[in-house]
């Protein structure tokens, strides 16, 4: 089993909140679109752990159905294709 991308999120929640960060952005590079990751982990575990270090929480909009995104994909597959 390959080791999970580091570093994880709520220690790192906990680092900058020490550091006195109020604000955090968690931008999910990894992640094209809204999942089970996203929708659960990220706006709901990781937005309680902030939240209760007394940081305001949110998170970058995933791509989705993002026009430029669908005309990106579109544009890859018609050039391998």
């Amino acid at each position: 089993m390959e080791p999970w991308i580091e570093p994880e999120v709520e220690p790192t929640l906990d680092r900058i909140a020490q550091e006195g960060h109020k604000n955090v952005l968690e931008v999910p590079i990894g992640f094209t679109c809204d999942h089970m990751e996203t929708l659960y982990d990220i706006d709901i575990v990781h937005r309680a752990h902030a939240e209760k270090l007394g940081m305001k929480f949110d998170r970058a909009e995933s791509l989705n159905t993002s026009p430029l995104f669908i005309k990106a994909l579109a544009d890859i597959v018609k050039k391998t294709g």
